[in-house]
């Protein structure tokens, strides 16, 4: 009974005493029936996708269960008897609102069949101690809580081949995390560590290793012994080094260490024997060793953003590299590149290049490279490049193209061996149309031969296909041969072609010459003497492939900015597998009602241009992640905008919107939400936002005092850590601020505020607070703001510095005001300075 629109069960269902699987996910249900335990036979339930609140006690009962899918509901807590399923090898209670596990301790190893146990995307903030209990467990998923720390009980979990514990606050891992002898992935990444314990070493079977995006200075000598890992991504950290041992990681195929603080890389990296991919871009490295030339498995090698100066000769050795981006260094020269065979994207922009590597026209792999050279302003300098990058023999007469200047190649003996690239001529494609195309199209034929039922689909697919390249199409229905042989003959001319010698690969080759413009290519359908077999309803099999192929590498991408005051209707019809629009910058009033019609749209651009309004058929965008909509007219969004149920960032800065709809509280996947310098008085509840991260709401109300959007802080989710209400005329902050724990920047500034609630020494992991440009007389103590770096409280009208600011130990800058004006001192930089002002001003 899944996928349907169900919003309750018969209680009834209850009597099917020999029913052993129960699907009722993907429906509208808001509970259970509570005579549910009495279905004694039932091994599989599937309730996820609904919006059950509650898991009635009676599912205790079900002693046969073996597979429980309830994820994707509204589930605040779980029942204890839950616990009482001794059979249970399956539970998946992911994406639903569970902030505890279980309440009374011991329950929870009652269930010591469960293999998969899947908790993630809930508002956990702890797991219970005898979580360790679970002996069989296999896989374990709790990202997207609010975990600080995992139990010691972890290490007992020595089955574990799975943890997935990312996107949580957790700053250090237990010791006994080496006890999971058989776990192949570790995911930890999105979380705030600042150390690996070092008995990692102890998890010999490890294959995946994400710590990506945490806090650490160091790794441990020991990830050396993880002789089995294949993965290990450790970017976005504060890494200065790398350690040796891990060099000793054999099997060892993607290496990504981006973002970082290093300025070198072992010696020995060239010892990695297997490594496929290397990323270090965006760190401090001078140099690279010259032992990478070892690294024969390498494909891809990431190094852009860096300082280096010159590229080391053994880089040639990488035979198999295939990506090489090396941007934003300070390059001033380049081994020779013609060793790197399989080369196909190469990146060296923003470097202090004189010339264009040697060899770089012999790759003939090479289909996507960038220098930091504009095509439109230096014309004559792009040319001149591309002249040598194909490195060509020129005659006395080079054929010009539209953007570069190309000639053919002089004589050559047989025996010599043409450059790739050399004297190639180029079809112009920026001309529209690009060129004909005809088609001829027989469904009826004379005689007793059969109608050709499914052409009809062939040709509007085929028609389709030229005119999305820009190709004037010509259709002609049911024509004779000799009406064909007419045609053809007419598209053909008079001048013969020029013959070029042709060098085999082969030892013994039948053709010296070949025509210098044979460039045609002709398809059939099957093999002579075999049928080709069509469908009558979809047409051919050979143009259904050839179509099918096409719509897969159809473009995905699309940028317009050329002064648009109306959306191009020949965008729409280019536009069902588009993924990403680009339209800033423009003039558009409106956008088409017609714009749902690209279902995989996942990014759209409309900044900058001069929208009123948004369709409510933008909201069928179902698969829409980042929109953006800043400076632009807007006075509102449309009522449905809940349904955009992927969004993860939203950006309405700028407009003129004086109201969210309540549906906004639906976006569950919401991670940002900009929406500065508009008029908006106060919010729908949001509380249910669990992934809202970030919330800007800076001056939306300046002039008229408006308690109601201060009284709006009660609405917003637990999950926040950037809170922007700048420029509102605040006169208060709710008590309730203290339930955003999480919140770590607090920008109240340019306010009318008096006054702050002592609930704000509540938030530990503040680190930015701003309240300038207020009326403040005083502060509450913020002693206990332990994690605080940015104090501003200039043009208040404080009288004294507040209580215990001496014992903020991670205070970075203050700003006040001193009887010499304003005060803006760097703490690290001048600490006695700072003594002196808080003693003297306390």
């Amino acid at each position: 009974m899944s996928s349907n629109s169900l919003t309750r069960l018969p209680h009834s269902i209850c009597d099917l005493n020999k029913l052993e699987d129960l699907q009722l996910h993907m429906n509208k249900l808001s509970s259970l029936p509570s005579q549910i335990g009495k279905l004694k036979h039932v091994k599989n339930l599937s309730i996820s996708g609904n919006s059950i609140k509650i898991l009635p006690d009676s599912i205790g009962d079900l002693q046969q269960l073996t597979r429980l899918y309830a994820h994707g509901n509204q589930i605040s807590h779980l029942p204890e008897s839950i616990w009482e399923l001794r059979n249970l090898t399956t539970m998946w209670i992911s994406r639903n609102s569970l902030v505890t596990v279980s309440i009374n301790n011991g329950t929870i190893r009652n269930c010591s069949q469960i293999q998969d146990l899947q908790l993630h995307k809930n508002s956990l903030s702890y797991l219970p101690e005898d979580i360790g209990s679970l002996h069989g467990l296999k896989k374990l998923s709790v990202s997207g809580n609010l975990f600080k720390s995992l139990p010691s009980s972890i290490g007992h979990l020595t089955w574990l081949t799975r943890l997935y514990a990312h996107d949580n606050q957790i700053t250090l891992l237990p010791e006994s995390i080496g006890g999971l002898q058989d776990l192949k992935t570790m995911w930890v990444q999105e979380n705030s560590l600042v150390s690996i314990p070092h008995n990692i070493g102890h998890l010999h079977q490890l294959e995946d290793l994400r710590i990506h995006k945490n806090n650490l200075s160091s790794l441990p000598d020991s990830v050396g012994d993880l002789t089995n890992l294949t993965t290990l991504w450790a970017s976005n950290n504060k890494l200065t080094s790398i350690p040796d041992s891990v060099c000793e990681l054999h099997e060892l195929q993607h290496l990504q260490l981006d973002t970082n603080s290093l300025t070198f890389l072992p010696t020995n990296i060239g010892k990695i024997s297997w490594l496929k991919t290397l990323c270090v871009n965006n760190n401090s490295l001078t140099t690279l060793p010259d032992r990478i030339g070892n690294l024969h498995t390498l494909e891809k090698l990431h190094v852009a953003n860096n300082q280096l100066s010159q590229l080391p000769e053994s880089i040639r050795k990488l035979k198999n590299l295939t990506t090489l981006v090396v941007s934003k260094n300070a390059l001033v020269s380049m081994p020779n590149m013609s060793y790197l065979h399989k080369l196909e994207q190469f990146r060296f922009e923003n470097n202090e290049l004189q010339s264009l590597p040697r060899g770089i026209d012999t790759l003939r792999h090479l289909h996507t490279i960038k220098f930091d050279v504009d095509i439109k302003d230096n014309k004559g300098k792009v040319q001149q490049l591309l002249s040598k990058l194909y490195n060509e023999e020129t005659n006395s007469n080079p054929r010009p193209t539209e953007s570069t200047t190309m000639s053919t190649p002089t004589k050559l003996k047989h025996s010599e061996e043409v450059p790739m690239g050399a004297g190639i001529q180029r079809y112009v494609m920026g001309n529209k149309p690009k060129g004909q195309a005809i088609i001829f199209n027989n469904h009826t034929f004379n005689g007793n031969m059969a109608d050709r039922d499914g052409t009809g689909i062939d040709e509007r697919n085929l028609e389709k296909m030229f005119e999305n390249l820009d190709i004037t199409v010509h259709v002609y229905n049911d024509v004779t041969a000799n009406d064909m042989e007419t045609y053809i003959r007419a598209c053909q001319g008079s001048e013969s072609m020029k013959a070029v010698v042709v060098h085999p690969d082969a030892k013994k080759a039948s053709l010296d010459v070949m025509p210098n413009e044979a460039d045609f290519i002709i398809g059939y359908s099957s093999v002579p003497g075999y049928v080709s077999w069509r469908d009558t309803r979809r047409g051919s099999w050979y143009i259904t492939k050839m179509d099918s192929h096409w719509n897969e590498n159809e473009k995905e991408y699309i940028a317009v900015k050329s002064d648009l005051k109306e959306f191009p209707e020949k965008l729409l019809e280019n536009f069902q597998r588009v993924r990403k629009v680009d339209l800033q910058s423009n003039y558009l009033t409106t956008l088409p009602e017609d714009i749902n019609y690209s279902q995989k749209l996942y990014y759209l651009n409309i900044n900058n241009n001069k929208l009123k309004c948004l369709p409510e058929s933008l909201c069928e965008l179902t698969n829409l992640k980042q929109l953006l909509a800043k400076n632009n007219e807007l006075d509102t969004l449309p009522d449905n905008f809940g349904e955009l149920s992927k969004l993860e960032y939203l950006n309405i800065s700028n407009n003129k919107v004086k109201s969210l709809p309540e549906s906004i509280g639906k976006l569950e996947n919401l991670t940002q939400l900009c929406a500065n310098n508009n008029s908006i008085s106060e919010l729908p509840d949001i509380r249910k936002l669990k992934k809202l991260t970030a919330l800007y709401l800076g001056n939306n109300n300046k002039t008229r005092p408006n308690s109601k959007f201060s009284e709006c802080i009660s609405n917003l989710p637990i999950t926040l850590k950037t809170l922007w209400m700048f420029g509102n005329s605040l006169t208060s902050l709710p008590e309730s601020i203290s339930t955003l724990r999480n919140l770590e920047e607090l920008m109240i500034q340019e306010n009318k505020l008096e006054s702050l609630p002592d609930e704000i020494g509540k938030l530990g992991s503040l680190t930015k607070l701003w309240v300038h440009n207020n009326l403040l007389k005083s502060l509450p103590d913020i002693s206990s703001l332990k994690q605080l770096q940015d104090l501003s409280l200039t043009d208040n009208k404080l009288e004294k510095l507040p209580e215990g600011i001496g014992n903020l130990k991670s205070l970075r800058s203050i700003r006040f005001n001193d009887v010499l004006g304003k005060i803006y001192v760097k703490i690290k930089e001048d600490p006695k300075r700072v003594k002196h002002f808080i003693s003297y001003r306390s």
